[in-house]
């Protein structure tokens, strides 16, 4: 019987192609271990030879894949002067001048990649999420052509950078027809963490997942989550958190798929093996979700090997199930049909997961 069900997942931040080959040595090893990527139209916001950049990216892709849209704040993408002031970045001080480079393109450099995504206003949100879906348009073609992904493996979900997904967020991601958001995190790690004293810059972030996705109401509007709490009737998000509509009313449905076990980094190995032995334990028909990631930008020899050997861990413990979010939630709308499909983001009362 499976126990676990297990979505891997990778983003594609826009800063670089540094991760395309360490993906690849990661995809010899797995070759079963189909990959939800979440690609940010960046990479094709800033000029150069588009057909240098999409061979470049080409490698890492394989049919039985899925490609979503990551949204997040390069100026390259929604214009120098559109973040509004002050608004909030997810690292320590000011967003920085940052260096980007990659094949296709020239050296150059861009900004706004920490801003918060859910401080700008919706009709700029909803302009760069149409806007990405045509910049991304010639690498997903040949991704179906050269690849063989298939259509109905692509955009269907949607990541918020940073996973700052809001109410505004979710709405505008909905209203463009995504199937399901994958932005909620694991709001007990980041509260967590938002103590913890930290050299990273991003030392901040973990602070206001907590907020954005925790059992408190917020009224600021990038951390906005009356539909998070609403969804998971005042409890937010945790590991336990299963996929859950975050939406449903009259205008659609949206469904929340969590990264329940985090990304790597800053998650680590060793948090995310924990998070997969409760799930494990928990009584389920068709195996306790669990879904967990990397970035490819800064994916090198290091973190590949971590995911190597976790991967290796988790396959000897446990009967696991290896899919795109997008199966998932086809398997959990199939199973909503017959009347089996839990609203809320919780299991039954699980084990306690000590850190």
């Amino acid at each position: 019987m499976t126990q676990l069900k297990v979505g891997f997942t990778v983003n594609w931040e826009g800063r670089s192609l540094d991760g395309v080959e360490p993906l690849q040595r990661l995809r010899e090893r797995f070759p079963h271990i189909p990959i939800t990527h979440f690609v940010s139209a960046a990479y094709f916001a800033r000029g150069g030879d588009f057909q240098r950049i999409i061979d470049a990216m080409v490698p890492a892709f394989t049919a039985h894949d899925e490609f979503g849209l990551l949204l997040n704040t390069w100026e390259s993408i929604h214009g120098i002067g559109a973040a509004p002031e002050a608004a909030p970045t997810v690292i320590e001080g000011e967003d920085p001048v940052l260096e980007v480079r990659y094949p296709g393109i020239h050296p150059q450099v861009d900004r706004g990649y920490t801003r918060a995504l859910s401080a700008f206003e919706d009709h700029q949100i909803d302009t760069w999420l149409q806007s990405s879906r045509v910049l991304l348009s010639g690498l997903i073609k040949q991704l179906v052509q050269r690849q063989g992904l298939s259509v109905e493996a692509v955009l269907r979900g949607f990541r918020a950078g940073h996973s700052m997904a809001s109410d505004a967020v979710l709405e505008l991601a909905r209203a463009r027809q995504f199937r399901y958001d994958a932005s909620a995190f694991d709001a007990s790690w980041a509260w967590r963490r938002r103590s913890v004293e930290t050299k990273s810059a991003f030392g901040s972030w973990p602070g206001m997942l907590a907020d954005l996705w925790g059992p408190e109401a917020q009224e600021a509007r990038h951390l906005a989550n009356a539909r998070c709490l609403n969804a998971t009737a005042g409890t937010g998000v945790d590991w336990r958190s299963q996929p859950f509509l975050i939406l449903a009313d009259g205008e659609g449905e949206l469904l929340e798929m969590p990264i329940n076990g985090g990304l790597i980094p800053p998650v680590s190995p060793l948090h995310l093996e924990k998070i997969g032995r409760a799930l494990a334990m928990l009584p389920s028909a068709s195996g306790s979700y669990l879904s967990f990631g990397i970035h490819q930008d800064t994916a090198d020899g290091e973190i590949i090997r971590m995911i190597e050997e976790t991967v290796a861990k988790i396959e000897r413990a446990y009967e696991v199930e290896w899919a795109t979010l997008a199966s998932i939630a086809d398997g959990l709308s199939a199973a909503k049909q017959a009347d089996a499909f839990p609203l809320r983001g919780r299991l039954p009362r699980a084990p306690r997961v000590r850190y």
